[in-house]
């Protein structure tokens, strides 16, 4: 543990949440695609504090707690404010909705700290992927001059369920599930597209994601018909 650092991801994590308060204060005062550039930028910080943790070795218990925390701000609140922002009805459902996604988020951050486990899977979509995903159809949404309150609520309620859901996410941080020769040309097409369109390359990124367990889902199924297996 190198104490002298300690600081130094607390600090990217603190910055998430900055960043996250930023993105509130933006949206409500309507400013969708700000609120955005915010959410982007703690994204940012949120790999950073992680990746300056384990480069410097001051991984803590303090920091992972911190940075839930900081989360929850960033990809929980913020997200549900921008929602709220676009929602029309003239009704309960205004805010409700985004209030539910608010305990989803809570729901799946505290059952993460919860549960201790070296898989290289997440148990339920990150809200660091879900948030984000969220923020960035609002700001595709908010400029069509269509009803978008029914679009928004049911993928708001969905990404909710999918965050507390026992679906299997792939964890790139854990295992390499590429070589180093097809990720490295997955990156470099990305970064061309990002500087070509970056918010719609974010968005396609985001939402391919999101579907991924759907694209794994025969290799899921038959890894559970052999663990079926063995246990008979």
């Amino acid at each position: 543990m190198n104490r002298r650092l300690v600081w130094l991801p607390n600090l990217f994590t603190s910055l998430t949440l900055v960043c996250g308060f930023y993105s509130m204060t933006l949206a409500l005062d309507g400013a969708i695609s700000a609120a955005l550039h915010a959410i982007m930028a703690a994204m940012i910080f949120d790999f950073l504090d992680g990746w300056v943790a384990r480069r410097t070795n001051t991984v803590t218990d303090f920091g992972k707690e911190y940075d839930s925390l900081c989360d929850m701000v960033a990809f929980g609140l913020a997200p549900a404010i921008t929602v709220y922002q676009l929602l029309t009805w003239d009704s309960v459902l205004s805010w409700l909705i985004p209030a539910i996604y608010s305990c989803a988020v809570a729901m799946r951050l505290a059952r993460f700290n919860a549960k201790e486990s070296s898989s290289a899977e997440f148990e339920g979509l990150p809200c660091t992927a879900g948030g984000p995903f969220l923020v960035l159809l609002c700001h595709f949404l908010h400029t069509k001059a269509v009803p978008i309150s029914a679009l928004l609520a049911t993928v708001t309620l969905t990404v909710g369920v999918l965050m507390n859901s026992k679906i299997p996410y792939r964890s790139l941080k854990k295992k390499r599930y590429l070589s180093r020769l097809i990720k490295s040309t997955l990156l470099i097409a990305i970064a061309v597209l990002v500087i070509i369109a970056p918010l719609k390359t974010l968005f396609m990124v985001l939402l391919s994601y999101i579907l991924s367990p759907l694209l794994l889902l025969k290799g899921i199924m038959r890894e559970r018909r052999s663990k079926l297996l063995e246990h008979n």
